[in-house]
């Protein structure tokens, strides 16, 4: 029987953060992990480090980016993610 865990996250790279650790040693004894990314980060840090709430912070750009990261770039997923449905 393979085990899952369930992994919610509220912010796209939370895992990367803050659970990291566990995800990749629960998927190196074989453990399927699923993550869920409650929000599209719409409201954090801009890539070039505009805050939100600033002139300079645009929301649509910002989600994009994350949306691009946890999508297309298999090298930032947690150890043991294979795939990302958004």
């Amino acid at each position: 029987m393979t085990r899952t865990l369930l992994a919610v996250h509220a912010h796209p790279d939370d895992e990367s953060t803050s659970t990291g650790g566990i995800l990749a040693h629960y998927a190196s004894l074989g453990t399927r992990i699923v993550l869920v990314t409650c929000t599209n980060g719409e409201l954090g840090d801009a890539p070039d480090g505009a805050k939100p709430f600033t002139p300079a912070h645009d929301p649509a750009r910002v989600a994009a980016h994350r949306c691009v990261c946890l999508d297309r770039n298999p090298a930032l997923w947690p150890p043991g993610l294979d795939n990302v449905t958004m």
